[in-house]
């Protein structure tokens, strides 16, 4: 999912953005807020449940019809009470949630149907199955109280160094085991329903989860759509007033999607970098956000929501738009001189924290959460995860992959380009390892630093050996190794040898220095993985699947490896339909006669070493 009008990035460091580092508020507006809703949710069930056990005995339809009438009125009011106050300290909790109207209609269906279940089979006119059904009513409606309580709860503590879920997890344990000894108790006699204590609860069970679900996923946005989202010209966040902004002062926009479970994928986009006058002049990256960034155009890889195998076909997921040539680092307006003049807004890092803001009041608690990016993105990946660990997602299981994101640059590069972008004042200095200087700090201290740090979590990066063609980690290697020199970036195999030694250390490195740290390294020369359709059957040079390789990482088996290929040597690709030898393997077009070989990996055209005929790579 990089960028096809523009290609992707170079290199390392870290950060993300923002003075308010680390921790942020524990007690953030939407968790009070969702929190309050779930109490007065909590508060609704119970009542609605009494209302209607009280009926069974009188069969007074308007008594029962004026108290569930009462009740939403309540849990309305209470919604908007919530919504007002996150309001006064900044934060809008209306699209959080639903309405307290929808809610309350939410509830009044999920307690009919349990009344209709627990009502099978009894007879109304018996007053020992009148008893049962009243107290079979009881019980569900405590059940429910008691789940929604503990859920809300359980929100409130999200911004904690560590959210009580286990609190949680005992109370709704608790809740159901008192319902079942409950049930127990009144069908312990006279009482014909066809409920039992298994479907009941289940169904009770299933009824708590929609009701957390649309107070911790917005149902405001589409369901399985992108939809593309403007934000503001002013943003406040955590103290700040942020400035949304592309390179060269155009608007900002992102996208998000509401999926069907409740997890989360955070995706940055690729795009490109520059650094210096002729970098960002000619430009080596993209300086727009638009409407054709939108991931729904992405129908490959694992942007494919349509294929079965995609572990993140149902997630909800945003898609952090990239268009500040800052790999999502900056919090700076730099004004190049130096081979072009051209001002630049570095400000990638804000756009970033604009969309964080975004995704904590949209989807409140995922289960887990999975952030990821592809060349630029790779870098906007593992510096921003960092700061979505600490201060917004404590409490889901985290993972981390940069895709074709490496960090090999040149000293030159480090100690008199990066700060141009403004990213010293922005390190996640919460980490003792990464509180020094940038200019002291490399891409292994990076993900060794974040990867020791959160242990419990798992950090990897993906890249082809020999990561090449215009906007590949080579061509980009190469321009830095050529200062001034543009035109070395489009004969960007002079570096792939050297880019590929630094590269292969650089990931033992990190693997030696972190434990729940792995490295995934293919063959080839393909720049980016995620929206190729190869994350499904790639196996060249003995590697395994990617997409297995992601399944092994976020299922915590010990046997997740580090991949290398062996060989490494280029993937051949496909003959058009159009040519004489359509559907046979082609390495270039002269393997094709009268049609294109497509899908081949990028390569020297004449072949100039290391890469020789056949596809093969040789290195000193």
């Amino acid at each position: 999912m990089t960028r096809s009008r523009l290609v992707p990035v170079l290199l390392l460091s870290v950060a993300l953005s923002g003075s308010a580092l680390g921790a942020g508020p524990g007690d953030y507006p939407t968790y009070g807020c969702v929190g309050s809703k779930l109490a007065a949710a909590a508060a609704d069930c119970a009542s609605a449940f009494r209302a209607w056990s009280a009926w069974e005995d009188s069969q007074d339809a308007a008594r029962r019809d004026a108290a569930l009438a009462a009740d939403a009125a309540a849990l309305a009011q209470a919604f908007a009470r919530a919504d007002d106050k996150s309001a006064r300290r900044g934060v809008d909790c209306s699209e959080t949630t639903l309405s307290g109207s929808a809610m309350g209609a939410l509830i009044d269906d999920g307690v009919r149907s349990a009344v209709a279940s627990i009502n099978a089979g009894l007879d109304l006119d018996r007053k020992p199955q009148v008893k049962c059904g009243s107290r079979l009513l009881d019980a569900a409606g405590a059940a429910c109280r008691a789940a929604l309580r503990a859920e809300g709860k359980y929100i409130l503590t999200l911004g904690d160094t560590t959210p009580k879920k286990a609190q949680r997890d005992r109370s709704l344990q608790k809740a159901r085991a008192a319902f079942d000894r409950a049930f127990a108790a009144a069908t312990n006699g006279s009482c014909p329903t066809t409920a039992t204590s298994e479907t009941l609860g289940s169904a009770l069970g299933a009824f708590v989860n929609q009701v957390v679900t649309n107070t911790t996923v917005s149902p405001t946005l589409p369901l399985g759509v992108w939809q593309t989202i403007t934000p503001p010209a002013e943003v406040s966040y955590l103290g700040q007033t942020l400035h949304p902004i592309c390179a060269r002062g155009g608007p900002y926009l992102y996208f998000a999607r509401r999926g069907t479970v409740n997890k989360l994928l955070v995706y940055y986009q690729g795009g490109g970098a520059c650094w210096d006058g002729l970098t960002c002049s000619i430009p080596a990256c993209t300086q727009t956000a638009e409407a054709a960034d939108n991931p729904a155009l992405v129908t490959t890889g694992l942007g494919d929501p349509t294929n079965p195998a995609n572990p993140f076909r149902d997630w909800n997921a945003v898609f952090i738009t990239y268009c500040t040539c800052d790999v999502h680092w900056g919090d700076a307006t730099f004004a190049y001189t130096d081979g072009g003049n051209v001002t630049i807004e570095h400000r990638g890092a804000v756009n970033a924290q604009v969309v964080e803001k975004f995704a904590r009041e949209h989807f409140v608690n995922p289960d887990e959460v999975f952030v990821t990016g592809s060349s630029a993105g790779a870098y906007g990946a593992i510096a921003n995860a960092l700061f979505l660990r600490q201060r917004t997602y404590r409490g889901a299981r985290f993972n981390v992959v940069g895709d074709a994101g490496n960090g090999v640059i040149t000293q030159d590069f480090q100690q008199n380009f990066l700060s141009r972008w403004g990213i010293d004042k922005n390190l996640p200095r919460w980490i003792p390892a990464l509180d020094r200087p940038f200019t002291e700090l490399s891409i292994v201290d990076l993900w060794s630093a974040g990867a020791n740090f959160y242990p419990n979590d798992r950090f990897g990066q993906y890249t082809s050996a020999y990561d090449g063609g215009t906007g590949s980690q080579s061509n980009f290697y190469n321009i830095m190794l050529n200062p001034g020199d543009f035109a070395a970036g489009l004969q960007w195999w002079h570096a792939s040898c050297q880019w590929n030694a630094i590269m292969r250390q650089q990931a033992q490195e990190t693997a030696a220095a972190a434990s729940n740290y792995r490295y995934y390294i293919g063959a080839g020369s393909r720049h980016t993985i995620f929206g190729s359709n190869k994350v499904y059957a790639d196996t060249q040079g003995g590697v395994i699947p990617f997409v297995d390789w992601i399944a092994a990482m976020r299922g915590d088996d010990p046997a997740w490896p580090n991949v290398q290929c062996n060989p490494c040597n280029l993937v051949a690709g496909t003959c058009s339909a159009s040519s004489a030898n359509a559907g046979a393997s082609c390495q270039d077009n002269t393997d094709c006669p009268g049609g294109s070989c497509q899908g081949a990996d990028p390569r020297p055209n004449p072949l100039v070493p290391p890469f020789g005929p056949g596809g093969v790579v040789t290195c000193p």
